[in-house]
């Protein structure tokens, strides 16, 4: 009896886990349980990838990044920062050694450097108005440091006075007599991000982009719009000077000495110029631009300028796609962009000189890209809309992609999240629409199911 007894609980156990074993809809602590990758870099000699990983608690209501390592293959992965609170934008120091990056440890966001030989992160930064984001020199001898600043103040430090005595005034009442007074959740203060360059050794940062600019701009710019020449010796920025910012889209790409003086614009076209890279011999810029002003939907296409003859031409003008991201191959002689394609993305391979292309990659959505140092592979964030972004890398000359991280697996094992299926109709005029279509979990094909339609529009 006590046997019959024994094997009716293990068949009902056994029964209870093959029905809660199984893949369950996505619910809510699912969605806010899966970490984030975002900000991969490959270092210098090509082996490492750092990156960061953000994770939520719903508890605390809180968000906490801390950066990673990963081996090129994939092979070795381990956590570099476990401080409870924020460690982002990490960027490896030119000869490889050591990792800056920013955190807040310490009040202010400001930038710390941790060598990878062992031992705890220093502070190499105590900007007064604090650090937003930074640009190592190729040479490893300065920062460039983007920082919010009033455009009075010569220096932070004087920007950090006046905003402290105005911190001291009374009353809670702000007089607003231009735009733009707010962006999306914040208030300007009456404050631009500013650049200033720092020396690593010691030294007085020098205000490279005095004045009410936004360097880089508020709006429609890319995550490189603060880049180093690679001689070290100068910077090309993005910068909006129109009278008002808020009804433009009219940013331009400024070269300036990195020891400060005048800026000197390069670009005149009314419309948007962003995402400035220099090629690696440094003779040339390569960026993005939209031709129509006032237009933030138009078309982004890939611009070449050569510094010498002040040239330039236009890579993929015949490409009836906006280009998102691209990088330089190390020896200059080609480009990789991506741009979005029917709700995924086109990785192509572009002559710098020719301006033609080759299809290399696409069915797949990027979020991010770099490339490796010897210009073999590349190193790809993709997403699904069943798996938040991974890193991949992607070998250029077998054209063979590789997952290198597994960040969700075991959350995602247990949920049952359905793949984006594309659909078309016509609409009007005769137009084809495309659909991307998502069905429930455990959908049952005989049944009829309601149908919720996002339309994602935008300011135009």
């Amino acid at each position: 009896m006590k046997r019959l007894y024994v094997w009716v609980v293990f068949v009902f156990l056994m029964c209870l886990s093959a029905v809660y074993g199984q893949p369950r809809p996505i619910g809510f602590e699912d969605l806010f349980g899966m970490a984030r990758i975002s900000d991969a870099r490959v270092s210098p000699d090509g082996q490492w990838i750092v990156y960061r990983v953000k994770t939520y608690s719903i508890d605390k209501n809180k968000g906490f990044s801390d950066l990673h390592l990963i081996s090129i293959d994939g092979r070795i992965q381990r956590q570099l920062t476990f401080h409870p609170g924020n460690e982002v934008h990490p960027r490896w120091s030119p000869d490889g050694r050591s990792l800056a990056f920013l955190s807040s440890r310490d009040g202010s966001s400001q930038v710390y450097l941790l060598p990878l030989s062992g031992g705890e992160a220093r502070k190499m930064t105590d900007i007064p108005t604090g650090v937003n984001s930074f640009v190592w020199s190729p040479d490893g001898k300065y920062l460039a440091v983007i920082t919010d600043m009033y455009p009075d103040a010569a220096t932070p430090e004087a920007s950090a006075k006046m905003e402290q005595e105005n911190s001291q005034r009374r009353g809670s009442g702000r007089v607003i007599d231009a735009l733009l007074y707010r962006h999306w959740n914040a208030w300007r203060e009456g404050k631009y991000s500013s650049v200033v360059v720092v020396p690593v050794e010691g030294g007085p940062p020098v205000l490279l982009t005095p004045g009410a600019y936004d360097t880089p701009p508020i709006s429609l710019g890319s995550s490189h719009d603060v880049v180093w020449s690679p001689d070290s010796r100068q910077l090309c920025l993005v910068q909006n000077r129109d009278q008002i910012v808020a009804a433009s889209t009219n940013n331009d790409l400024w070269l300036v000495d990195r020891r400060g003086g005048q800026l000197r614009q390069i670009t005149e076209s009314r419309g948007n110029d962003a995402a400035p890279r220099f090629s690696p011999d440094g003779k040339k810029i390569a960026y993005l631009a939209m031709a129509r002003p006032g237009f933030e939907a138009d078309q982004k296409n890939l611009f070449i300028y050569d510094l010498a003859s002040g040239k330039r031409r236009n890579l993929t003008g015949t490409l009836d796609l906006s280009i998102s991201d691209f990088v330089w191959a190390p020896n200059g002689k080609k480009l990789y962009a991506f741009a979005p394609y029917q709700g995924r993305h086109r990785l192509f391979e572009i002559n710098a000189a020719s301006g033609k292309r080759r299809l290399l990659l696409e069915d797949r959505y990027i979020s991010s890209m770099q490339i490796t140092p010897n210009g073999k592979s590349l190193v790809l964030g993709i997403q699904r809309v069943d798996m938040p972004t991974e890193l991949f890398r992607f070998d250029l000359g077998k054209q063979r992609l590789t997952q290198l991280t597994f960040t969700n697996k075991e959350r995602l094992a247990q949920l049952e999240m359905n793949p984006i299926e594309d659909y078309w109709f016509t609409g009007a005029n005769g137009d084809s629409v495309h659909l991307l279509m998502v069905k429930p979990p455990r959908f049952d094909p005989g049944k009829k199911y309601p149908l919720l339609n996002l339309i994602h529009g935008g300011p135009q």
